[in-house]
């Protein structure tokens, strides 16, 4: 029976990467010809966001259950910084912004088959061991925000381990969003964790709770209050996490994507 339990989790996640693959493979001329282009991100995005993510996510019976006390309308840039739990948690984020979202990833993730070109794609890649990549990746999204594209950073840097909940925050997205004036919108990924961990011996289908939270305003901040608004956020995040763990949050039936 033991063997049948790890069999049938086995088999749930190698239907992820299936799912993963299938639409990529069809569409995967347009998308590649999209790509060479600098106009073309818009419409891999698309395709990310309204075909891509919705396919895996129902595929693998994780429709999304949201709350939203902020919308991600097109056209505003954001600064969108969500709890790390999951590989699933991408497809989460393009599912709730129509806005074009930037994420600001380790460019270790694009090695892997099919999913990575699709997150290097809809990614600003970062080595985080050199510093001359760190500048970079200031400069590149600099002269994205000219084109109104939202920007994601898992603050985290990392999904922590399953028994964890939420790991220390890394100061990038913070410094970014005073730098470049981009309002911050905290995320809470309740339980994806529960439905797709990096662990492939858990994981069940269920729905997702997401709670997207009201903005953090950067406005009149100085760069050097940074650290102020990172131990902000991750207290919020944090405690928030703690209340939909005790039971208090519950009934996160506002928005089904």
């Amino acid at each position: 029976m033991k063997h049948l339990f790890y069999l049938v989790r086995f088999l749930y996640t190698a239907w992820f990467y299936i799912l993963a693959a299938i639409p990529l493979i069809l569409f995967f001329p347009v998308l590649m010809i999209s790509a060479l282009f600098p106009g073309g991100f818009p419409i891999v995005y698309w395709f990310a966001r309204s075909i891509w993510s919705p396919i895996i996510l129902w595929g693998m019976g994780t429709p999304l259950k949201v709350n939203k006390e902020t919308s991600l309308p097109k056209g505003t840039s954001y600064m969108i910084c969500p709890n790390h739990q999951s590989m699933l948690d991408i497809m989460v984020v393009l599912r709730l912004s129509k806005n074009p979202v930037l994420f600001v990833g380790k460019k270790e993730l694009k090695q892997i088959p099919l999913f990575g070109f699709i997150y290097k794609n809809v990614s600003v890649l970062v080595d985080r061991s050199l510093k001359e990549s760190r500048a970079e990746v200031y400069n590149s999204i600099k002269s994205k925000l000219q084109h109104n594209y939202s920007i994601c950073i898992f603050p985290e840097g990392l999904v922590p381990e399953i028994e964890i909940l939420l790991a220390d925050f890394k100061p990038g997205a913070f410094k970014m969003a005073i730098e470049h004036q981009l309002d911050i919108v905290p995320i809470s990924i309740y339980n994806a964790k529960d439905r797709l961990p990096y662990n492939f011996n858990h994981g069940r289908p269920g729905p997702i709770d997401v709670q997207v939270h009201s903005v953090f305003s950067v406005k009149d901040l100085e760069y050097e209050q940074y650290k102020e608004l990172q131990n902000k956020c991750r207290f919020y995040l944090e405690e928030d996490l703690k209340a939909y763990k005790g039971g208090i949050i519950k009934n996160l039936t506002e928005q089904i994507l």
